[in-house]
């Protein structure tokens, strides 16, 4: 029973320490594609050829921020 609560107080930490971390990173990897959920989503529908050059900045802008890390 012990145990069980400092395993959820060593749980409780690593989550506050490296928050910021893991959500600069969920940042970093939505963000692009939600610029182009967004460009879709407008009623105003853009050409496709337009959607497909957002969609490869996107691809483009993450392997950028993740250093071509493809486990992200």
């Amino acid at each position: 029973m012990q145990g069980q609560g400092m395993e959820v107080q060593l749980k409780r930490w690593f989550w506050i320490k490296n928050f910021g971390r893991v959500l600069s990173h969920v940042r970093k990897g939505a963000f692009p594609i939600m610029q182009v959920l967004r460009m879709v989503d407008f009623d105003d529908k853009p050409t496709m050829g337009f959607i497909y050059k957002a969609m490869d900045q996107a691809k483009e802008k993450r392997q950028k921020e993740f250093n071509g890390d493809k486990k992200r």
